[in-house]
């Protein structure tokens, strides 16, 4: 038995007991673990599959992980962080692009919205304009009538 591989008469065949440690790691969440490539038959293709599972899982580590680093840094501010679209020049895909678009989308729409509070609040303390509006495009605004009844405008 040498590299996870063992021989059993004529047919090589991977250890069973290392298949076993690369499972268990992957149920504990630790996607870096690998069965060794060169068995033949069923074998190879089992452990080769393992091995894109494990490779799958750690992409999706490290796709959630970029995430939650610019949500993070929109929950302190800061909006000028968003997600790589083809990160280490790798296309993201599926339900991955739609949420890293959706984050796209959501920190542009906050950080639009947080220059027009600016622009506002600017006018009020240095021109004395009260009444002033933000413009957000595709946004339904309620706005105060003469009489203090609210009307919607926008959309």
């Amino acid at each position: 038995m040498s590299n996870g591989v063992s021989n059993d008469g004529d047919s090589q065949s991977f250890d069973k007991r290392q298949l076993f440690e690369v499972l268990n790691d992957v149920k504990k969440g630790s996607f870096t673990a690998r069965m060794p490539g060169g068995a033949p038959g069923l074998d190879g293709r089992i452990a080769a599959t393992l091995n894109a599972i494990s490779e799958l899982n750690q992409r999706n580590v490290i796709n959630l992980a970029r995430v939650a680093a610019v949500i993070g840094a929109v929950a302190e501010g800061n909006l000028s962080e968003t997600l790589e679209l083809e990160p280490e020049g790798k296309p993201l895909e599926g339900q991955y692009l739609r949420t890293a678009r959706n984050v796209n989308t959501m920190v542009k729409q906050l950080r639009y919205l947080s220059s027009e509070v600016t622009r506002v609040a600017r006018e009020v303390g240095s021109e004395g304009k009260l009444g002033g509006q933000a413009k957000v495009p595709g946004r339904v605004r309620c706005l105060e009538g003469p009489r203090g009844q609210r009307q919607l405008h926008g959309r």
